[in-house]
């Protein structure tokens, strides 16, 4: 039997104080990786503080729906339009100095971004997509990080076949 778990998980049970922080660095070692090691760049950690800083900056006491207006209804933030599933997009460094993303990297960084500034982003895969999960007016809302932070909203009253069907529709014309 094996002791400690391998892998993703694995990784996140001993990266240090807790589940997000063992999420942030293994991204930021998947954006080490991806690094050309030449070019001289802030840390990952460093590059999301300073990000933080600019939103909090600009937004007294955000929410998690002023944070995705911020960083993508507003178009700081947006979707690679070609060849979004190259490495490149998944540093999140690089993401953070282009300003463009997969949505994957998007959605990821908009979680550690939550996380500094004490908001609940979570993560929700979807079949050839990824998606953020935020709550607005105390409605869980799924974010498009991708398409300029497009929100469907989440009803507790709509069958999740139904809501996943308008969403496939939607992400996949």
């Amino acid at each position: 039997m094996r002791r400690g778990g391998g892998g993703f998980r694995g990784c996140l049970r001993r990266g240090g104080g807790g589940r997000w922080e063992g999420f942030e660095n293994f991204l930021r070692q998947v954006s080490d990786f991806l690094h050309d090691g030449i070019t001289l760049r802030p840390s990952m950690s460093d590059a999301l503080d300073a990000l933080a800083g600019e939103i909090t900056a600009e937004l007294v006491s955000p929410s998690e729906d002023d944070v995705r207006r911020w960083l993508f209804v507003d178009g700081r933030f947006r979707g690679v339009p070609k060849k979004a599933d190259a490495s490149r997009y998944f540093d999140l460094c690089r993401v953070i100095e282009s300003r463009r993303g997969n949505p994957t990297s998007l959605a990821c960084m908009f979680m550690l971004l939550g996380r500094r500034l004490d908001l609940r982003v979570h993560g929700c895969n979807y079949p050839g997509h990824f998606l953020a999960r935020i709550p607005i007016g105390g409605e869980p809302h799924l974010v498009d990080c991708f398409h300029r932070g497009r929100i469907f909203n989440i009803d507790a009253r709509t069958e999740d076949a139904l809501l996943f069907k308008d969403l496939a529709a939607t992400l996949n014309p």
